[in-house]
């Protein structure tokens, strides 16, 4: 089976004011630079790791979109001559939509590039400024019309439910573009208030005082979910939907605790040794990453409970829970065994399903699923 690679490329424009990913304005005259480091590392990463062909293959940020299609060519071949892509291989590339272009499109495309994740987020002026996005609801769809023209690979649409000024009827008439524009795909996020962002900090003082909170965020993102079955996607993980089974390979490896390579600063990649594992990221400061992109990684070993306690985080995303008999072959552990009086109360409550296969929260369960694997986590303690 083949390997799986994230890439990360670190450049932004300027940052959203939700965003808490590593990127760095400041380096975006280096894209070149950054391009070439990024393929020297893919090399050296492949070939420590004895990579045969990919899989899947991700290329995220940041805002990969703001590579020019030369530099798009150089480090996607770079990709393929460290290791050839399987037949049915799954590469994903993110984008912004003010981006995009025909030839940029078309620089992907004849890579091996075959799915595209646009981040249109709304199709609002209003909301779409209100967190800083550098797009308008005149280039979301000129993006979205340029790709139904263009793009022949699978697309993915990105959302997020519980922007400022938001109302319902503004969430589903931009959800709607997804049937509209051939998406197979979409990734509906509530807007989250991490810490440390432009966001968090004028939400702290009151500055936004259209923000949804509580109760309205919540029957906002429960909204756009509902949409989005009547639309005919269905939902496999909190916040991703697809239709006919177009789910994201790549993220159901994260999901379901596999192994990825990875490369680009701040950017994480996971070896599995058996119920333990080694985690390497890249250093978080591009010029000292460009010095040297392996050499200034750092290496994290998790141990068996850590390694345990990421399998339930990740795979209770999922619609379809935690396979039991996966979880008992890779820890030595039933699932119940660790977690089984957390289990039994939401069971009794009607937020999860139990049976000899697997565990997996109801829909209504899936609402709280931090409070779920908070008290999860508490008890593996």
């Amino acid at each position: 089976m083949g390997g799986s690679l994230y890439v990360h490329v670190p450049l932004c424009v300027r940052k959203c004011a939700y965003c808490d990913f590593f990127s760095d304005p400041a380096f975006l005259p280096s894209s070149r630079r950054i391009a070439d480091a990024l393929g020297s590392e893919i090399r050296d990463r492949s070939r420590e790791a004895g990579i045969r062909s990919w899989a899947t293959v991700y290329i995220g940020g940041g805002t990969p979109s703001l590579l020019s299609p030369a530099l798009i060519s150089t480090l996607c071949a770079t990709i393929t001559d460290s290791a050839p892509l399987e037949p049915d291989a799954e590469w994903t590339i993110e984008a912004n939509p003010e981006d995009l272009s025909a030839e940029w499109l078309s620089a992907c495309a004849d890579s091996g590039i075959n799915r595209l994740s646009l981040g249109v987020q709304s199709l609002h002026d209003r909301e779409l400024s209100s967190v800083g996005r550098r797009g308008s609801r005149k280039a979301n769809l000129e993006a979205l019309e340029l790709a139904s023209k263009v793009w022949k690979g699978r697309l993915s649409l990105d959302f997020i439910a519980g922007l400022p000024g938001q109302s319902r009827e503004s969430l589903l008439e931009s959800l709607d573009a997804a049937p509209a524009f051939g998406a197979d795909h979409v990734s509906l996020y509530s807007l989250t208030l991490e810490e440390g962002t432009p966001l968090q900090r004028l939400a702290d003082t009151g500055g936004i005082p259209e923000l949804p909170e509580g109760d309205s965020a919540d029957e906002l993102w429960i909204a756009g979910r509902d949409f989005l079955g009547e639309l005919g996607y269905a939902q496999y993980e909190v916040s991703n939907f697809s239709l006919n089974r177009c789910e994201s390979r790549h993220n159901l490896v994260y999901w379901n605790s596999g192994e990825w390579l990875a490369a680009g600063p701040g950017a994480s990649g996971t070896i599995r040794r058996g119920s333990v594992a080694l985690r390497t990221t890249g250093m978080s400061d591009i010029a000292q990453w460009l010095s040297d992109p392996v050499g200034t990684s750092q290496t994290e070993e998790l141990n068996e409970r850590e390694c345990a306690e990421e399998y339930l985080m990740m795979g209770m995303r999922l619609l379809s829970g935690v396979d039991r008999k996966s979880f008992e072959l890779r820890f030595g552990k039933d699932i119940l065994e660790v977690a089984g009086k957390t289990c039994s109360r939401w069971q009794g409550r009607g937020l999860l399903e139990v049976s000899p296969e697997r565990i997996r929260l109801s829909a209504q369960g899936l609402l709280t699923l931090n409070v779920f694997l908070a008290e999860c986590l508490e008890e593996m303690s």
